[in-house]
């Protein structure tokens, strides 16, 4: 669904009823601010878990007074928040006020490259992404192109959604889970190789 014609009232609108019919339809955002509507009505539908797929986790965005309302209600609904980020957050002051809202619920790795998106049935099917959302297993958005800026290109977001696409939402989350074992893999390597260097 395009949205070159829509104003941002009427996308909001929109994105609420897609959200409260749970429609499968595909709907772009090509700007921050209709990124941040889209965002927003993503994160208030979940009821169970957010993973996150972030290069930095911007705080230009994420510090957006309408993107934190959208995480307090999910905070409030003791949804779970998985994050992936190609940045090491712990002195990102955007992440920390994200952090308080949700406590012992969310959970942070470090991964320093893109993750590929690819079904197996269909070789063609092969994206490499730098910024994705998913909601409760059934809600997607990503982001299209390379990185341009630390914030992706904020004046210019490329990225497309959907509220419930179960099967498409599968393929992102095979894609995270095997990112986030790794992540957590060369964690533990890296300490492993820490501790063992301060005992000689």
């Amino acid at each position: 669904m395009k949205i070159e014609e829509l104003s941002l009232n009427d996308y909001k609108e929109l994105l609420g009823y897609l959200s409260k019919t749970q429609s499968d339809s595909l709907i772009d955002n090509d700007s921050v601010e209709h990124a941040a509507i889209l965002v927003s009505e993503l994160v208030k539908s979940a009821t169970k878990e957010i993973r996150l797929f972030t290069t930095s986790f911007c705080e230009e965005f994420y510090n957006r007074s309408d993107v934190i309302n959208a995480f307090e209600s999910a905070a409030e609904k003791k949804v779970q928040f998985q994050i992936i980020s190609r940045k090491p957050l712990h002195e990102n002051p955007a992440y920390a006020a994200y952090n308080d809202l949700f406590q012992e619920r969310v959970s942070v790795k470090t991964l320093s490259t893109g993750i590929v998106i690819a079904n197996e049935d269909d070789a063609s099917e092969r994206m490499e992404l730098n910024n994705f959302m998913i909601i409760d297993k059934r809600g997607i958005r990503y982001e299209q192109g390379s990185i341009e800026t630390p914030c992706n290109g904020l004046k210019n977001v490329n990225a497309r959604g959907t509220f419930n696409r179960p099967v498409d939402a599968e393929l992102f989350v095979d894609a995270f889970d095997k990112a986030w074992s790794r992540a957590n893999f060369l964690a533990l390597h890296a300490q492993t190789n820490s501790s063992t260097a301060q005992k000689y």
